[in-house]
């Protein structure tokens, strides 16, 4: 009988190509703030594998739990949900 995957999965999107195979993606949630119990926004960048250089920036993608790739890499690129559409000026401000 097989085991249910325990890796766990995100969705963020790319906000920079970091080298060979390696983008950068920004990954955003929603908490209730506990004193006034506003909802507020919190993020975290992950360092993300993308093997064969599918990513660009700006776009919506899921990524997953993997081995460690390198010091700070340990996320995998999964699927791409929508591509995005990035002005020329802004990559080089990113």
């Amino acid at each position: 009988m097989k085991q249910p995957s325990t890796k766990r999965t995100k969705r963020g999107v790319v906000i920079r190509k970091s080298g060979d195979k390696s983008v950068i993606v920004r990954v955003e949630r929603m908490v209730q703030e506990p004193t006034f119990k506003k909802y507020v926004r919190r993020h975290r960048n992950f360092h993300v594998h993308d093997e064969q250089n599918a990513c660009q920036i700006g776009d919506a993608i899921m990524i997953h739990e993997c081995r460690p790739m390198s010091r700070t890499k340990h996320w995998a690129f999964e699927t791409l949900l929508t591509r995005g559409t990035v002005v020329a000026a802004a990559e080089g401000a990113l």
